[in-house]
């Protein structure tokens, strides 16, 4: 995480199993990992405004190998 001024910038790694269809793919049971951006902006102590953005063609490509 990082902070400047009213905005907190953080990166994750997200890991899961597919166990839905997602994006088109029915579940296959494999476990997959990505990784996200997010940036949240604060006002009174409160998140006000989230952006998130989140590898989804990475999560696809796992799953369809």
């Amino acid at each position: 995480m990082v902070a400047e001024g009213d905005v907190v910038a953080e990166r994750s790694t997200l890991r899961g199993t597919h166990s839905g269809t997602f994006m088109g793919v029915p579940a296959t049971g494999k476990q997959v990992r990505g990784t996200m951006m997010a940036f949240n902006k604060f006002a009174d102590g409160k998140v006000v405004e989230r952006v998130r953005i989140i590898n989804v063609y990475g999560l696809v490509r796992q799953i369809r190998s």
